[in-house]
């Protein structure tokens, strides 16, 4: 059984952890010994066949996040104090800090995901079903499934899902812009979890990114383990 580390933002570990994250999306890169261009592949669900370079023979490339029954090890924003881990995720800081609120200017020095070392990692995932295909073919159930934040707003009809971008929220029903409230999309559009999961990849991998529409690794999984220590 392989074991990998896989980065994820905070707000995507509060999902990890609140069971609405199940899958996740990962661009596909070529190895160098490829000379292919994503136009000449040969693309399944289940793998992406490359021509070597050196040989011109066809090789299956696998998914460097592993497969069915590995486990990924979540890594995330964190800090350490004295021999306790703390992680921007559970959104509040130890006693220590009298439970300030962690975006608080002054407190502690958030370590970027990319440098926690494996002792550190409390959340682990066993990969449940591994395809590939393109960004712009996700359903609206699988935008959900990536973990996808939902608000209500007052006495608005429809609950919202949050703009990662920042853009308002534009009710149908009411014919105008929300204010007020954390942007997002709301239900009566019909596809409110993929506009909003558009916004959510743009943020992480560039505006223009969902618009190349590249081929990515699609990752479920489930939460195998949460270490409280």
């Amino acid at each position: 059984m392989k074991s990998s580390p896989i980065l994820f933002k905070t707000e995507m570990v509060k999902a990890i952890l609140g069971g609405t994250k199940t899958m996740t999306r990962r661009v596909v890169k070529l190895p160098s010994w490829s000379t292919m261009d994503f136009n000449d592949l040969n693309i399944s669900e289940e793998y992406i066949a490359v021509i070597a370079h050196e040989t011109g023979c066809e090789v299956e490339l696998e998914s460097p996040y592993g497969k069915v029954g590995d486990e990924l090890w979540v890594r995330e924003t964190f800090f350490k104090n004295g021999n306790e881990y703390i992680f921007l995720a559970d959104g509040t800081c130890c006693e220590q800090f009298e439970q300030c609120e962690c975006s608080e200017v002054g407190k502690p020095k958030w370590k970027p995901s990319i440098f926690m070392p494996r002792e550190a990692s409390r959340i682990t995932l066993e990969i449940t079903n591994i395809k590939v295909e393109k960004l712009q073919d996700i359903s609206e159930q699988d935008a959900k499934n990536e973990g996808i934040e939902t608000k209500t707003y007052g006495d608005h009809p429809h609950f919202c899902t949050i703009d990662y971008l920042g853009a308002q929220i534009y009710s149908k029903s009411k014919h105008k812009h929300i204010r007020g409230f954390k942007p997002g999309f709301c239900a009566d559009t019909g596809r409110q979890f993929r506009d909003s999961f558009r916004t959510l990849w743009s943020s992480i991998n560039g505006t223009s990114s969902w618009d190349n529409n590249p081929y990515v690794w699609v990752v479920e999984f489930k939460k195998k383990e949460v270490s409280s220590e």
